[in-house]
């Protein structure tokens, strides 16, 4: 059972901190409305808001 909940206990706040970080990184970059294309523009990142939910 130790086992079980150890995984989560260790990959959750790992999860969390690469979410908080990717977008801290995607408000500053991504600022006005600017596009950057990645994988030879196969996907481009476009920051947006959702005003909706």
């Amino acid at each position: 059972m130790r086992a079980k909940l150890s995984i989560p206990l260790i990959v959750l706040p790992v999860v969390l901190a690469v979410d908080f970080v990717t977008k801290r990184w995607a408000l500053a970059a991504l600022d006005g409305g600017r596009s950057i294309d990645t994988l030879g523009g196969l996907l481009p990142l476009t920051l947006a808001f959702n005003k909706g939910a």
